[in-house]
């Protein structure tokens, strides 16, 4: 295991995938809070993330990959607002399993736009009522 693998701490409450729209604030979360990407054989630091919700001090988040997969959502650079100019700025791909994270831990990177946060949510949706 990669000093960036080890495993997050579990978190009682995932907020269900039927929002109107996800929060939709792009963030950077470290790769040793999240579980998804941990089984890389390069590990990263930093993984991007977008918000589902917020509860308290924690943020509810779908992470994201630059691996296009067919089950995640497609998600075009552009439609983030970036903080900052981002050179290396490229499309991801969001898994639709929610993860938690403090709030305090993530980096905030932009914000998506309406219409795609809703697509999100309804995206969410699709894969939830299939399971």
């Amino acid at each position: 295991m990669h000093l960036y693998q080890r495993r997050p701490k579990p978190h009682s409450f995932a907020p269900s995938p039927n929002a109107d729209f996800a929060l939709g604030k792009c963030y950077l979360a470290r790769q040793s809070d999240l579980t998804f990407g941990r089984h890389r054989h390069v590990p990263v630091e930093w993984r991007p993330v977008v918000s589902w919700a917020v509860l308290g001090d924690i943020t509810y988040v779908l992470p994201a990959t630059n691996q296009p997969d067919a089950l995640f959502f497609h998600l075009d650079h552009q439609r983030c607002l970036f903080k900052n100019v981002h050179h290396e700025a490229q499309d991801s791909y969001l898994c639709a399993r929610v993860e938690a994270i403090p709030s305090a831990a993530l980096i905030e990177i932009g914000i998506l736009d309406h219409s795609t946060r809703i697509e999100i949510a309804q995206w969410a949706r699709q894969l939830g009522s299939a399971q």
